[in-house]
């Protein structure tokens, strides 16, 4: 109470000391203000016309949201110029962003959809309402590679999360359908571009990224061409460790090192014809390609078949421990070749729509594998691993001795290492 009525009498004092300097300040505000509004009628009186623009940045945003407003089913849909403001490189990174999808990565990067976490081969895939199918790198199922189709050729995603009767049946969980520009979409002529060079952390490798599309139409014709390029160089390790399961200490320690390089072109273009009102004719070619050229280097040091030495939950010592080792270089290849002529026709209150279509999908994987296994105790590297740190898990190689006393851990064996790579002598 004493703070409350303190600080009343202070406001009471203050405002009468200064009360007649705001009499006095009165008079002159009401007179600029008079002044002002005299001086603003004026000035609105001289304009004719007032012309606000915005970014069509809007127009293509608001555009999504009627569509997905006035959908019979539950669909999701994101614009092209909504792709643009996020760095998505393709397809699969700008539907991530979706409420309900989950994508799966490779080396970091987004490739396969799964909507509602049902398995990605449930989600049927077309582009332009043509139904595409996938072909994965096991060539088991008819998943869709999503790295393979960048963002830049795409004017819309859209995401029907439940089934109608005019979808196609493939569809089991839900449908994605890619829209790819049309020249009718810009008005004039336009070019649209972007262009990025930067270096990876894993490995210190380069990342290049270059997009182009130009296109030109007036009332009646409409020609685009696009093109784009990804390509980025990266060098990753993880280290994993298999446990008893009755004991809980781990039985198998696997280093493995992965040196990818990995690129994506696509090209393509687009014709359109508007012989008349409410008449649309349309030609599109696409083709894009996915290489993936990775180097993987794995080494399985099973700590269970050592000869001697003990094991613990954070940290062991053992003499003569075998190893598997496994080295390859693979190329994976996934490449898609779509060509689309319709056309869209509405005349005397009905709506006709047709599609021919040709389109070829191929996945190819070259693997060669070399394999080398230590097992005899003499010749296996003896090892220390330190696991206190789980994140980072820590081994030692050293030489298997041989005594009178048996076998024993010798000298600390050489590691090469460079900025790219990690050798060892196992």
């Amino acid at each position: 109470m004493l703070n409350k009525l303190s600080s009343f009498s202070l406001r009471t004092v203050l405002s009468g000391g200064v009360a007649l300097a705001a009499l006095a300040a009165a008079g002159s505000v009401q007179a600029q203000t008079a002044a002002d509004s005299q001086a603003r009628q004026e000035a609105a009186e001289t304009i004719d016309d007032v012309i606000v623009t915005a970014s069509p940045i809007v127009g293509s945003q608001r555009a999504a949201l009627v569509q997905q407003r006035n959908a019979d089913n539950l669909i999701n849909v994101i614009a092209s110029d909504t792709v643009g403001q996020f760095p998505d490189q393709n397809s699969a990174a700008a539907l991530a962003r979706l409420p309900a999808v989950a994508v799966q990565r490779d080396q970091g990067q987004e490739r396969y959809l799964q909507v509602r976490g049902g398995p990605n081969r449930w989600t049927s895939v077309s582009v332009d309402g043509v139904n595409i199918i996938g072909v994965d790198e096991g060539g088991v199922s008819r998943a869709f590679r999503f790295d393979a189709v960048p963002a830049v050729i795409l004017s819309s995603l859209e995401v029907n999360k439940s089934l109608t009767p005019d979808l196609p049946g493939e569809a089991i969980l839900a449908r994605v359908n890619l829209r790819t520009f049309s020249p009718f979409d810009r008005r004039g002529f336009h070019v649209q571009g972007d262009l990025g060079y930067g270096e990876m952390n894993l490995g210190g490798g380069a990342q290049e990224q270059a997009a182009l599309r130009v296109s030109w139409s007036n009332d009646r014709f409409g020609v685009m061409a696009a093109a784009s390029h990804y390509e980025r160089e990266q060098l990753t390790d993880n280290r994993e460790f298999s446990y008893d399961p009755t004991t809980g200490l781990p039985e198998e320690f696997d280093i493995r090192s992965y040196r990818v390089t990995r690129s994506s072109e696509a090209a393509m273009l687009g014709l359109a014809f508007r012989p008349a009102d409410g008449h649309e004719l349309f030609f599109k070619s696409l083709y894009s390609n996915f290489n993936d050229d990775e180097e993987r280097n794995q080494y399985v040091l099973n700590l269970a078949g050592a000869a001697s030495g003990t094991i613990g939950a954070t940290s062991g010592d053992l003499v003569g421990v075998p190893v598997n080792g496994a080295f390859n270089f693979g190329e994976y290849r996934n490449s898609n070749w779509i060509n689309t002529l319709g056309g869209d026709h509405a005349a005397g209150g009905w709506d006709l729509s047709w599609r021919i279509n040709y389109t070829e999908t191929e996945n190819t994987t070259w693997l060669p594998m070399m394999r080398q296994m230590w097992v005899d105790p003499r010749t296996s590297p003896s090892i220390s691993y330190d696991r206190s740190n789980p994140n980072l898990p820590l081994v030692k190689l050293y030489d298997t001795a041989v005594g009178a006393g048996g076998l024993t851990r010798g000298a600390a064996r050489r590691v090469t290492r460079s900025a790219r790579v990690i050798r060892t002598s196992v």
